[in-house]
Formats: structure tokens, sequence, C-alpha cells
């Protein structure tokens, strides 16, 4: 999973830096794909290792979270745009941050998972 994610986070610093139109639909093809993959990963994974008589709580906390954070995210993007900061640094430095994320969640989830 840690490899698709790393996948869509290249993408994401690709298609910040295309000019293309059509390298960019490619692009943004390839990043739903991936983000979809890791979806159905993640509730996959959810529903193997959460109790059965609490899988309802844990997918609709997940669900509000997600959903949750996308205004959040909007508010964010739209100050750091009105900010002077460009989409292409933007979007560069969210890929990085993803990436960056996703290599210390595989280097140290175990211990973090093994904690009680």
């Amino acid at each position: 999973m840690v490899f698709i994610v790393n996948i869509h986070s290249a993408r994401l610093i690709l298609y910040s830096q295309w000019t293309v139109l059509t390298c960019s639909i490619v692009s943004l093809f390839l990043i739903g794909v991936c983000i979809s993959c890791v979806n159905i990963i993640v509730i996959s994974q959810m529903q193997q290792r959460v109790p059965k008589d609490k899988i309802g709580r844990v997918m609709s906390l997940n669900t509000m979270v997600s959903m949750g954070l996308i205004p959040v995210s909007y508010g964010l993007v739209s100050l750091l745009l009105n900010g002077a900061v460009s989409l292409t640094i933007l979007l560069t430095c969210a890929g990085m941050f993803i990436i960056a994320l996703c290599t210390w969640l595989w280097r140290y989830g175990v211990a973090i998972r093994g904690m009680q």
C-alpha cells in the first residue's frame, strides 16, 4: 500500500510540473486510480481487523474524519493560493509531504501498532 501511495505522490509532483494537457489528464486519471486502490485496501483492512460489534462505529468515524477534513483542506489551499503561493509549489510540497509521511509510517508503523 505504501508503494501505491508513493506512486500517487510522484504523480502529484509530476502533475504540478506538466504543461501539456494530455499528460495532465493521464496523470489525474492515474492519481484517481491510486486513490481508489488505497481506499479499497484501507477499508478491507479495517473490516478485517476491527471487531464485528464495533465496525459501524469505526467506519462512521473514518467517513466523518475524511469528509470533515475536505472543507478544512479547501480553506487552507485557498488561503495559500491567495497568499501568492504558486500551484506548482503547493502540489510539489504536498507530494513530497505524502512521500515523507508514508516512508515514516512504513518505517515506524510496526512499532506504533505494537504499543498498548
